[in-house]
């Protein structure tokens, strides 16, 4: 699976240097969503090419974290 995600993330004043410092910034001080998306060769996964996705991320000093949506109903029968 090959993942792209766009979007956007914006915040309190020094933002930056305080999640590079490691110190723990909670996601009520910064706007960071995204809409993931994918590319997947299996036929088991192909839904994931079919679809939107939203997410809303938060940034650690070395790594991020996505919690993703689907949006819409789900059509597979």
């Amino acid at each position: 699976i090959t993942v792209e995600n766009r979007g956007f993330r914006h915040g309190v004043p020094g933002l930056a240097a305080m999640i590079a410092s490691g110190r723990k910034v909670p996601r009520s001080q910064y706007y960071f969503v995204t809409a993931p998306v994918f590319e997947a060769s299996d036929e088991g996964l192909a839904w994931l090419t079919k679809a939107i996705f939203v997410g809303e991320a938060e940034r650690e000093a070395n790594r991020v974290i996505v919690d993703v949506w689907q949006v819409g109903r789900d059509w597979r029968a």
